[in-house]
């Protein structure tokens, strides 16, 4: 697939891709807001994206939602700021920093499965893919992270979305897959200078579908086609968010 669009619009952004613009803390905590709700909402999380906010801004418990719901809110956004942390220091992301965005995912919720590879077999509700035998995860886990460590040099998006897929079909987890996947695909995407892909929730269905598809019938068009579109969408919004900073923009 030919990025040069995409590739072309970042340029429009890269200048502002730091902390003193578009990562500086006021729209850095947006963005997460943001990408927490689209993210936990993709899963079933009913929060509204004001919801969020206010659940993680001002600790407010929003009446008539669950604790869980509460507390997917609070952890994906503290696990988004354990990668953009990593990013900030140059580290590279791997086994170890899946095994640690997943802990945070899972904190209070399971404590006794956050951070711990699944000892049993999982299903996804509503889809056909059969995931790998249990006893075969931390092997499939550290060829991933041998996998990119030897794939640093591809094209960002292609790094960053084909690490999604691969572990997000490895499932390695009891729950928090889809989350984690996504966490390290937008740690890889700004690794790499690239903003962080945003899927929001209501591309849910074809979203699903391009990943069930890559999964089964070993086509990947649908979901290369669902990532640069999403990748478009959020040049776009990132493109828009530039006009803060520069007036003549």
């Amino acid at each position: 697939m030919d990025y040069t669009q995409l590739d072309n619009k970042l340029k429009k952004i890269a200048p502002f891709l730091n902390e003193d613009n578009i990562y500086k803390k006021d729209y850095l905590d947006h963005l997460n807001v943001k990408l927490t709700y689209h993210s936990n909402a993709i899963e079933g999380n009913t929060l509204s994206e004001l919801e969020t906010a206010l659940v993680i801004d001002e600790g407010i418990a929003i009446g008539g939602k669950t604790l869980t719901e509460h507390f997917e809110a609070i952890n994906h956004y503290k696990a988004f700021n354990y990668i953009f942390q990593r990013v900030k220091d140059k580290e590279y992301l791997g086994e170890i920093d899946i095994l640690k965005i997943h802990e945070f995912i899972l904190n209070n919720i399971n404590d006794e499965k956050k951070g711990i590879y699944r000892d049993l077999g999982v299903r996804i509700r509503g889809s056909n893919s059969i995931f790998p035998n249990y006893a075969k995860v931390p092997t499939l886990m550290s060829e991933l992270d041998s996998w990119l460590k030897a794939n640093q040099n591809l094209h960002p998006i292609v790094l960053a979305s084909e690490a999604h897929y691969r572990l997000v079909s490895i499932h390695p987890f009891v729950d928090g897959n889809g989350r984690t996947s996504r966490l390290l695909m937008n740690g890889i995407l700004m690794q790499k200078k690239f903003p962080p892909l945003i899927i929001v929730k209501e591309d849910r269905s074809i979203y699903l579908e391009s990943l069930e598809q890559k999964r089964l019938k070993d086509d990947s068009t649908l979901w290369d086609n669902f990532i640069y579109q999403q990748m478009d969408k959020t040049l776009d919004y990132f493109i828009d968010t530039a006009k803060d900073f520069v007036e003549e923009y």
